[in-house]
């Protein structure tokens, strides 16, 4: 009895030191990887056949970054998609939260990359190059 009590506790330590592992990962990944690779798999999900230009993918990113500097909800939620589909677990109003979100990125890459002006028949290479200010004026036309 005294040998299943150690094989136990050692199981048992064994199972917290990876979780303790595993959540050291994943906070490293999610301190570090803000949001790269949430958004260029968003990017490539809603893009199929197109390629993205990877000096302009990380001038979005960083574009991106700057916009919206610290939403840890985001991050985590960003970090969990990295490793599988998160979006079960996440209540249904989070849920078009994300949505929303991932439309958002695919709407500012296209309006600051080359795709409207070479769509349908330009190069399946996607160029961003900034995006546009828009003018405040109401009466500007674009």
């Amino acid at each position: 009895m005294h040998m299943l009590e150690r094989r136990k506790l050692l199981v048992m330590t064994s199972a917290v030191g990876t979780l303790v592992v595993l959540a050291g990962s994943v906070t490293a990944f999610v301190v570090t990887d803000r949001y790269r690779g949430w958004i260029k798999s968003t990017l490539l999900r809603a893009l199929p056949g197109y390629d993205l230009e990877p000096a302009g993918l990380d001038r979005f990113i960083d574009e991106y970054n700057a916009r919206k500097p610290g939403n840890a909800k985001l991050r985590l939620f960003a970090a969990a998609e990295g490793i599988t589909n998160a979006k079960w677990a996440l209540p249904s109003e989070m849920v078009m939260d994300m949505e929303d979100e991932e439309r958002l990125i695919v709407s500012d890459y296209l309006l600051g990359s080359d795709f409207f002006q070479n769509y349908p028949d330009g190069p399946k290479t996607i160029r961003y190059s900034g995006l546009a200010e828009a003018c405040i004026s109401p009466f500007a036309s674009f």
